[in-house]
């Protein structure tokens, strides 16, 4: 005990007016202690009464007649229906709270609306995007963004995927029918020819002979055409079925992008929101005065780091900006 107070003899800031700053400060930080406590208390008392709200509005709903419900809560207890509809989707769907202890009542109605997906939830327990409003509001609408871009890529992978089955199976069927009309000309009948003797004894065709040859060679020639026909259009089936297969990859390609995309926007949200909700808080704890009794010369210099690195960030994000 001699020693404690021989060395408090000796410190430079033994003063009558440090003593009552410290006895000041230490009463302030035991107001700021029982003011949070009290916060925590009535934020519970506040929840709670809110649960016990929506479960009445929920009986006289499941009760009174068809239509009725609005009419008897307005006339009742004065509230709108987008305030009665909040206590009872917190009171149905109290177990999406997420297990965090910071949330306002607007927050916590909010997350318990019918649209809000499980994936945002996630998000504010795991910290990913702080318990406010606004950011539970901003991550629902990129989910929303997200999901549906994902149903449209999958709605026009599998249109693209139908086409391309579709040209295929006509590909298939021109073939076949090639095939067909290739093996009819390839057994088409040739008819014999016969000879008669005249007086030259000159082998000559009987004129409807002549005229089936004819007609043979014009059926070959117009089989050939459709031939040809039917390559050219399994060659142009085959170029779409390619431009679909190609049109597919892009879409899939793009939509990753745009999810890459939110991805980023949302993370940025998160950290903007961190990096103001502390740099506030720093400001906050800053003295009025740099007591020079008081600040070492090694604090002095840790301040104007900070400075220097608060410049150095305003002027990055001046440029980014403009």
């Amino acid at each position: 005990m001699n020693n404690e107070l021989e060395l408090w003899s000796q410190s430079p800031v033994q003063t009558e007016l440090w003593d009552t700053k410290i006895a000041e400060t230490h009463r302030c930080l035991d107001l700021e202690d029982e003011f949070e406590q009290r916060q925590i208390e009535l934020d519970i008392e506040r929840l709670k009464n809110a649960l016990t709200i929506g479960e009445n509005l929920q009986f006289f709903k499941n009760n009174l007649p068809h239509g009725e419900y609005m009419d008897f809560v307005k006339k009742e207890f004065g509230l709108r229906r987008q305030t009665s509809q909040n206590y009872s989707n917190l009171y149905l769907n109290q177990s999406k709270l997420p297990t965090v202890g910071n949330l306002d009542m607007k927050s916590r109605y909010e997350l318990t609306t019918h649209n809000t997906p499980p994936v945002v939830i996630e998000m504010v327990e795991s910290g990913e995007i702080p318990p406010t409003l606004e950011a539970i509001r901003e991550a629902k609408r990129a989910t929303k963004v997200e999901e549906e871009a994902r149903k449209q890529a999958e709605r026009e992978k599998e249109s693209a995927q139908q086409q391309a089955l579709f040209h295929e199976k006509a590909a298939r069927l021109a073939e076949s029918e090639r095939d067909g009309l290739r093996y009819q000309l390839e057994h088409l009948p040739t008819p014999e020819p016969q000879t008669i003797r005249v007086e030259v004894e000159k082998e000559v065709l009987p004129p409807d002979i002549q005229e089936q040859i004819t007609a043979l060679q014009a059926q070959i020639a117009t089989e050939k055409a459709n031939i040809a026909e039917k390559e050219a259009k399994i060659t142009t089936l085959t170029g779409e079925k390619d431009q679909l297969n190609e049109k597919v990859n892009k879409n899939s390609i793009e939509s990753q992008v745009m999810q890459k995309r939110l991805r980023v926007h949302q993370n940025w949200g998160r950290i903007n929101d961190e990096v103001y909700a502390n740099v506030s808080s720093y400001l906050r704890q800053v003295p009025d005065f740099f007591d020079p009794d008081v600040f070492e010369e090694k604090q002095y210099a840790y301040l104007a780091q900070t400075i220097d690195l608060f410049k150095h960030a305003i002027s990055s994000l001046e440029k980014k900006v403009h």
